[in-house]
């Protein structure tokens, strides 16, 4: 988290310029040549497009819709390293958001988020096992029967850069990248179940993604309120996967798993409502649902010898609900 609120940080010092060019418009202190950062009554007013469109700040609470999903096995039979991650997401979401105006048509959207998280518990029941038949062609797969409960800290943070363009009011297209930092730290095991495990056992979950999108835009009202909705995703969700498992309680304590997803989606929801005062302040609230999903064949190193694959899946599906403010000068 740390470095995602670096990150948000630098947004902020970039925003704060930005709202400096607004108030010197404001006061008439541009240069003759630059009215277009003070901007017009609207984006595209008289004096031409704003550049800069007063930043906006988030505030909101997100919740599972499902509890994320974290599954991880070795498929061959004899399997004793792996399992299924059951465990909730929560916590406040702080985001910055800056548009820039190129043209009426033409404008850059940039925003950056970070997640202060709730750390909660999460549950883990041990992987399938394979029983093949010797001399026949017949499987068999028993449902694993250990469990235990783990604790789960998570750091989620993520910065966007898209394009827009007004192709026909009031609708736009965006396309543009997300770079997306996930990761959860498991620890503290406790109700085990025919899991032989200590206290110290420990697992950790990266997962870096780099996110193309396209998407669509659309708004309704006028400059005193009016609500925005948009779309994005894309049909594949480049990332670079690390999985890593300690129980020293077994022979080779580490087991560690890298890849990259072979199949893979994510979308997004994002709605807004803003109003906007006479006294250079607009207020708002938002609505985010996100869903991301992962499958893998992981190159997994247990006790020490490598080449071994293991299947992997990943699934996150949270809605997020808060309030925006801007300052409109």
């Amino acid at each position: 988290m740390k470095k995602g609120l670096i990150v948000l940080a630098a947004l902020l010092i970039v925003a704060t310029f930005t709202l400096v060019g607004h108030a010197q418009g404001l006061f008439g202190i541009w240069p003759g040549n630059m009215p277009a950062f003070g901007g017009g009554p609207g984006a595209c007013g008289p004096e031409g497009p704003r550049l800069f469109d007063p930043p906006t700040f988030y505030v909101g609470w997100m919740e599972s819709v499902k509890r994320a999903g974290w599954s991880f096995a070795d498929p061959n039979p004899g399997s004793s390293f792996g399992g299924a991650h059951r465990y909730p997401l929560s916590g406040l979401w702080l985001g910055l958001e800056q548009k820039i105006n190129l043209t009426c048509d033409l404008g850059v959207d940039l925003d950056g988020w970070v997640l202060i998280p709730s750390n909660r518990q999460g549950s883990e029941q041990e992987p399938t096992i394979t029983i093949v038949n010797v001399g026949t062609t017949t499987t068999i797969s028993v449902p694993g029967l250990g469990n235990r409960t783990w604790n789960t800290r998570t750091e989620w943070w993520y910065l966007d850069a898209a394009a827009t363009w007004a192709f026909c009011t009031p609708f736009k297209v965006l396309a543009g990248f997300r770079y997306d930092h996930f990761s959860t730290s498991f620890d503290n095991p406790t109700n085990g179940y025919g899991v032989v495990f200590t206290t110290a056992d420990t697992a950790d979950l990266t997962v870096n993604s780099y996110l193309p999108f396209v998407g669509l835009q659309t708004s309704i009202g006028g400059p005193a309120s009016n609500v925005m909705v948009r779309w994005i995703g894309f049909p594949v969700a480049p990332a670079n996967l690390t999985f890593s498992e300690t129980n020293p309680n077994t022979l080779g304590t580490r087991v560690d798993s890298t890849g990259n997803w072979s199949n893979s989606y994510w979308t997004e929801i994002f709605a807004t409502y803003n109003r906007n005062f006479a006294a250079g302040m607009g207020i708002g609230a938002f609505f985010r649902w996100h869903l991301y999903h992962g499958q893998a064949n992981l190159t997994t190193n247990p006790l020490g010898f490598a080449g071994v694959s293991s299947d992997a899946s990943f699934d996150r599906n949270a809605m997020t609900f808060g309030g925006s403010f801007s300052l409109n000068f």
